[in-house]
């Protein structure tokens, strides 16, 4: 505040204590664990979305690899420059189509359980 004077408690406004230390792990996961009891959250792996995290994994590394072999190859043999930015077009096109499974998130039955996840305080519903 100006001229050194402490801001107004009334204002939302919470000293600093240099002699707290920040709580240990076993307090944070503690914590965490009475959350999920007292709102009746179950602890889940993520269902199928770590398998389609894993497809898509997957298929950037060999779409990035067939790009980089086909950047290669024509350097190698002298084809125009235009031609490379052709094969990334083609990449990133196969990259999209090869995305359509990510679409089942979409149906409203299925995404919802699929997934499971429930709406937020930031959603506008």
């Amino acid at each position: 505040a100006p001229g050194g004077a402490a801001p107004s408690a009334g204002r939302g406004y919470v000293p600093l204590r240099a002699e707290a230390a920040p709580p240990s792990h076993e307090e944070v996961q503690g914590a965490i664990s009475a959350a999920r009891i007292r709102y009746g959250v179950q602890r889940r792996r993520g269902g199928f979305l770590p398998y389609f995290l894993l497809y898509d994994a997957v298929v950037l590394v060999l779409i990035a690899a067939a790009l980089a072999a086909n950047a290669a190859v024509a350097t190698a043999r002298g084809r125009p420059s235009w031609l490379l930015w052709c094969y990334a077009y083609y990449a990133k096109l196969t990259w999209a189509l090869l995305s359509l499974p990510y679409l089942v998130f979409t149906v409203p039955l299925l995404g919802r359980a699929l997934h499971r996840a429930r709406p937020t305080g930031y959603d506008k519903e």
